[in-house]
């Protein structure tokens, strides 16, 4: 059987869809490779936050204990009782 040669055309159209290909494949790993990243900071985000709450719930218990029920203003740095 006789090999047949293609156009220069069909060549550059081939390796065109070629390069294309390649190029998608890359992008399709950082896109795979950025979101295990976030997946495990989001992670570590969420150990972070648990443990923010459980400082605030220990401060909380605390300042109940120390000065009873009331509320806090932060931004004055008031305590007022509640009855």
């Amino acid at each position: 059987m006789e090999s047949i040669k293609f156009t220069e055309e069909e060549l550059g159209q081939l390796k065109a869809l070629r390069a294309k290909y390649s190029e998608l494949s890359h992008e399709l790993g950082q896109v795979a490779l950025n979101r295990y990243t976030l997946t495990n900071r989001e992670k570590e985000l969420h150990g972070q936050a648990a443990q923010v709450q459980g400082q605030e719930k220990t401060l909380a218990d605390n300042l109940k204990t120390k000065y009873g029920n009331g509320q806090i203003d932060i931004d004055t740095g008031v305590f007022i009782p509640t009855k």
